[in-house]
């Protein structure tokens, strides 16, 4: 499913007939033309294969699509939906997409969750098109690592004012939540960037090593971090 609109409209998915399910769902714009204003409610997105067979990238990072993909979009909104079945992300937010919202989503039998914004070795983003001000909030982003064993619960790699709020991330077999992506003091995104009120469990079970329930990359911007965190292993 492909939806491509000038900056201005809004197109509305809702409610897909019974039993259906989309099994793509991609969408952006050069950067001179922009997609806006659209919204997705009660829509399911399952069964997707994944990209390149082989890599080997902290937080399988060398994927260069997901499940839903959103490049160059603003104001465009997720709620009440579900991802699921899904070989790489569920869900990447990047190319200079500002002001998303996933809320009340439920993301589950995947190899990632959310990725936000983009890093090597996809390239880095200009500052100019850098992604900003994306919001998740009350999702279930769970049961990760089916074909990308170190695929991240949410990645948010080059990117400004992501938000991750009142949300479970759990069942991931590297890292539950990752913020930045710059190793070093060269300058880098990351400013005003919250982790609060959020569910981490079920990290590592075992499997990879190097990990955390969230780690971050803060120089010179740490973000608010406000979270329970158990059972990494």
């Amino acid at each position: 499913m492909g939806v491509d609109t000038a900056e201005g409209w809004k197109v509305t998915v809702v409610s897909p007939p019974a039993g259906a399910a989309v099994s793509e769902l991609r969408f952006g714009a050069a950067a001179a033309r922009a997609v806006a204003y659209l919204s997705f409610e009660e829509l399911e997105v399952a069964h997707v294969g994944w990209g390149p067979p082989f890599g080997n990238m902290q937080s399988a990072s060398f994927l260069d699509s997901a499940a839903v993909h959103c490049h160059n979009c603003s104001h465009v909104s997720f709620s009440n939906v579900s991802i699921s079945h899904v070989g790489g992300y569920a869900v990447w937010i990047e190319g200079g997409s500002s002001d998303v919202a996933i809320q009340r989503t439920t993301i589950r039998d995947v190899s990632g969750g959310v990725r936000v914004g983009r890093g090597n070795p996809l390239s880095a983003e200009p500052l100019a098109l850098r992604t900003k001000s994306i919001v998740i909030e009350n999702c279930h982003i769970m049961g990760g690592a089916n074909i990308y064993r170190e695929a991240a619960g949410v990645l948010v790699q080059n990117a400004d004012a992501v938000s991750l709020l009142r949300s479970e991330v759990a069942f991931f077999n590297h890292v539950g939540v990752s913020f930045g992506w710059v190793w070093g003091f060269s300058p880098r995104s990351g400013r005003d960037n919250r982790i609060e009120s959020n569910h981490v469990h079920h990290v590592g079970n075992q499997d990879l090593s190097d990990l955390g329930g969230i780690c971050e990359l803060p120089h010179p911007h740490p973000c608010t971090i406000h979270a329970l965190v158990h059972q990494p292993c």
